[in-house]
């Protein structure tokens, strides 16, 4: 737990932003696993060591059972590797999902190291032929003062949606669906009361709407995001949230 408290506090004072270079990141969600419409996801991993020392990059897998794994791999210095079908090659796990956390140390001084990290989801089928996949950026977590924006949410006969949650520690959350014109039109709720991940599929019918989450209760610190489905084809677009503090009627930040 102590290793978490620490990830916490370094992403408060490094404020990350996207496309930054670091030495922790925080995966939302990893698959190996039946979905919708005959799908079955997978997650490959890409890490470049940009250190001209060897490292160690240990996974901390969390599942939204509050079970977790623990795993680590050494680079040599400037190696670049790609782990395909990371639950199931480092793992040793199928159908399930959960979030991924990934920290780089140098292995001598133990101290942290600069890494290159990027994922793909992607759908295989029954021949082993997968989807082109779509990309799954780090997001930091963030604490309870911030309100979650989430857009791309198309649900109807060509597309999918889903919602997903992913904490460090625990949390509610309450989900405000809104219509095109900001009308509330559903409220719903998602919990974790461990470090883990939620996915739920949208549980309204309709084409461009947004979400807010907000949280209700616990101390956790929390990301979430949208996944956007073809039913025809499988493939899927991912959409990070924004975070704004107090929310767009609040202080603002």
């Amino acid at each position: 737990m102590k290793k978490y408290f620490f990830l916490i506090n370094f992403l408060i004072f490094c404020k990350i932003s996207f496309c930054q270079v670091y030495p922790i990141y925080n995966i939302p969600v990893v698959a190996n696993g039946e979905g919708a419409y005959g799908s079955y996801w997978q997650t490959d991993l890409y890490i470049t060591n940009l250190e001209k020392e060897a490292i160690s990059v240990s996974f901390d897998l969390f599942i939204n059972d509050g079970t977790s794994y623990e795993k680590e791999v050494i680079l040599n210095p400037l190696e670049n590797i790609v782990i395909e079908d990371i639950l199931f090659n480092i793992f040793s796990l199928k159908n399930l999902y959960g979030s991924l956390s990934i920290e780089a140390r140098f292995l001598e001084e133990g101290n942290l190291a600069k890494i290159i990290v990027n994922t793909k989801v992607y759908n295989k089928n029954n021949e082993g032929i997968g989807t082109y996949g779509q990309t799954i950026i780090a997001i930091p977590p963030a604490s309870n003062e911030y309100i979650h924006y989430l857009n791309g949410i198309i649900n109807n006969g060509k597309f999918r949606s889903n919602i997903g949650i992913f904490c460090i520690g625990g949390g509610m959350l309450k989900v405000e669906y809104y219509d095109k014109n900001g009308s509330l039109i559903f409220e719903d709720y998602m919990s974790l009361y461990s470090s883990g991940t939620l996915q739920k599929r949208v549980p309204v019918q309709r084409e461009n709407i947004y979400a807010l989450l907000r949280y209700i209760s616990g101390e956790g610190y929390c990301g979430s995001y949208t996944s956007q489905v073809d039913n025809k084809t499988n493939d899927g677009s991912f959409f990070p949230c924004y975070f704004i503090r107090g929310g767009i009627y609040g202080e603002g930040d």
